[in-house]
């Protein structure tokens, strides 16, 4: 008799952005990352609502810089040096504040989180440093309605920074 033991399929390993949001520690897949940078250069606009931290200055416009920790429903961290911005690659245009950013690690995903997780963000865990980690999507960091404020709010913002009345010549 002969018998055939077919193996086990080994389980595809993604690279992943891990941070840390109002005391938890979360990850998201790096293919959904434009870049990271530094939380320093925000401009901020009166008249936002609290998630929304300022807008990161860009080239081409301005990126909106939401609270991860508030999407996440977390208290939010303190601001320090270690503080950074996710830009996501994401329609519209979004960019998360989160406590620290470690660095880029390689991992399969273990696990479903089911749809309500952490607002409906987790898609699974990843083991990082004896420690699961909740993986998040960054398309559902914002609803459909969400997404729609958030444009209207960064109109709102471009018209009052290009309407700021410019310096007073010294003389």
């Amino acid at each position: 008799m002969h018998e055939s033991f077919a193996q086990s399929a080994q389980p595809r390993q993604t690279r992943f952005l891990p941070f840390e949001a109002g005391g938890g520690r979360f990850a998201i897949p790096a293919g959904q990352i434009e870049k990271v940078a530094l939380l320093s250069s925000l401009v901020g606009v009166p008249g936002m609502p609290p998630h929304v931290m300022g807008f990161f200055p860009e080239a081409d416009g301005l990126c909106p810089v939401v609270c991860a920790a508030s999407a996440l429903g977390l208290p939010p961290g303190t601001v320090t040096p270690e503080s950074a911005v996710i830009f996501l690659r994401s329609e519209p245009r979004l960019a998360i504040a989160v406590d620290r950013v470690p660095g880029l690690f390689e991992a399969a995903l273990e696990s479903g989180c089911g749809e309500h997780s952490f607002n409906g963000l987790a898609t699974g865990t990843v083991p990082l440093g004896g420690a699961m980690t909740v993986v998040l999507d960054a398309e559902r960091f914002l609803a459909a309605e969400e997404k729609m404020r958030l444009a209207a709010w960064t109109g709102h913002a471009r018209r009052r920074i290009e309407n700021w009345p410019p310096p007073a010549a010294s003389e």
